[in-house]
């Protein structure tokens, strides 16, 4: 692929990830040739607005219309930014507005022919596919507390959400033990012959180990089985170094708005 198509790939596979969830979960989805939404509240994700594509003539008054929809608790209050957003200059006028800006994230892409998976696992790590509601219940504990920030042990809504998804045959979860204790968690999300891997995460005291680098790989691997081409993912700044280790390249920059309320 080139570029431009990684580029898309990155924002594409998630937006096709959030349909995917808000579907099989029966939760709001919305979207029209202008934008799109999912809001799979209370759970903290997926929710977030996203595909804008406005005139720059038009933008503000279209983000207004959206803003007086978040207020009365119609769609999600989280805008998302990318590359193939428009007008090119979304991030701003959302500010202008009333947003603040949330996150950035880099999109980062990888050709499964330049995979580097030779790498010795952490001693006493194993990892496993997430096949039943126990082993799913400690894999959302770990998600809601590294990533979202939920208290420990207090991931009810977000784990009840991934019920509805356990069994699509697009995903994947994968769970980490370091001496028989969950520590780690990815996501594998398919779509044609893209790899996304999502909710990469590790508890604090079990980072630095080389257990982000092997739970990374694990859905790589199992993609690759099946037939993937290429592999997408959103890196937090501590994370590019360890996927650029893998074989990910940079692409793009993805952002994230909030409308405080």
């Amino acid at each position: 692929m080139s570029i431009i198509e990684n580029t898309y790939a990155i924002e594409n596979n998630l937006f096709e990830f959030f349909r995917t969830v808000a579907r099989l979960s029966k939760r709001s989805l919305y979207s029209d040739k202008n934008i799109s939404w999912v809001n799979c509240s209370p759970s903290p994700w997926p929710c977030g607005i996203f595909e804008t594509n406005l005139s720059a003539e038009s933008a503000k008054e279209n983000i207004a219309l959206v803003k007086s929809q978040i207020e009365r608790g119609l769609a999600p209050k989280i805008w998302m930014t990318g590359p193939s957003m428009r007008p090119k200059n979304l991030g701003e006028q959302l500010l202008e507005c009333g947003f603040v800006k949330k996150n950035e994230t880099t999109g980062m892409a990888l050709n499964f022919a330049k995979l580097k998976s030779d790498f010795e696992q952490t001693p006493g790590l194993h990892i496993e596919r997430v096949t039943d509601e126990k082993n799913l219940r400690d894999w959302a504990g770990i998600v809601g507390s590294c990533l979202f920030g939920l208290p420990e042990n207090d991931a009810s809504s977000f784990f009840d959400l991934m019920t509805t998804v356990i069994n699509c045959e697009k995903v994947s979860f994968f769970l980490g033990y370091y001496k028989d204790r969950p520590v780690a968690s990815s996501t594998l999300f398919v779509s044609n012959d893209i790899a996304g891997i999502y909710h990469v995460a590790t508890l604090p005291s079990f980072r630095n180990k080389g257990i982000g680098r092997s739970i990374t790989l694990a859905p790589l691997l199992q993609a690759r089985e099946m037939g993937a081409r290429f592999a997408v993912l959103q890196a937090t700044e501590p994370g590019i170094s360890v996927y650029g280790r893998i074989g990910f390249t940079e692409y793009c920059k993805l952002e994230s708005y909030s409308l405080n309320l």
